[in-house]
């Protein structure tokens, strides 16, 4: 995870939905539904997704996986709207901007095994760190770290772990095997550049700079090793 920032105004769509809601349950007499989620619908939902994508430079805000503004049921490196408090804990906050985050399809493979990470492996399960606020703050919860081992780096990964909000790292399965190689491979390129006379100040501004409006994949994870060599 990484620090992010929303923007504002919220999207106008969450704003109309949030008000047809309120006439709905007021002619009904019911309370909020998990399922009245649905009543966000396209292009509402793509409005949304794009001005995420933005917030987050086209980063998944749990794994800094890349995504883009599709919609993940229809494109795998597409997005899925997550709520960092989950509809069935608190379905009046659904449509409340600062609890969207946007996230990966929540699946990879490693060593020819389906992997679920992110939402997808999370389910309902509360989590502590939010990458929109600042306490905890991600940077402050969260290290990447190599086994001590003789073991290549690209073998061994590159784990996160969480002293605040251990439980976070496992209803997230960060530490999936996709994850930690793909981290490594970050780790191993930024070493090849820095050997080749880069220097870790000219790296930073890469990993830390959007171009095009996205950062590199695990950007967070590059930052974090790129400023222990300043």
């Amino acid at each position: 995870m990484r620090s992010l920032t929303k923007t504002t105004p919220e999207p106008a769509a969450l704003v109309r939905v949030r008000g047809e809601l309120s006439r709905l349950l007021a002619e009904t007499g019911r309370d909020v539904l998990p399922r009245d989620w649905e009543l966000l619908k396209n292009p509402d939902k793509q409005a949304v997704r794009e001005q995420l994508h933005r917030d987050q430079r086209g980063l998944c805000a749990y794994c800094m996986r890349p995504i883009s503004t599709a919609d993940a049921d229809n494109d795998p490196v597409g997005m899925r709207i997550e709520h960092f408090e989950p509809r069935t804990a608190a379905p009046s906050r659904m449509f409340n901007w600062t609890n969207l985050l946007g996230v990966c399809a929540g699946e990879g493979m490693h060593s020819g095994a389906k992997e679920q990470t992110c939402d997808r492996a999370r389910g309902s399960r509360t989590l502590r760190v939010n990458p929109y606020r600042r306490s905890p703050a991600p940077e402050d919860a969260f290290r990447y770290s190599r086994p001590r081992s003789s073991t290549p780096v690209e073998a061994a990964g590159v784990e996160v772990n969480s002293h605040v909000a251990p439980d976070d790292v496992l209803a997230l399965n960060l530490n999936a095997g996709s994850l930690r190689i793909a981290r490594a491979a970050v780790i191993q390129r930024l070493r090849g550049e820095l050997r080749a006379g880069r220097t870790a100040a000219s790296l930073l501004r890469t990993y830390e700079a959007a171009h095009g409006g996205t950062l590199p994949a695990f950007a967070g994870v590059a930052t974090v090793y790129l400023r222990t060599k300043l």
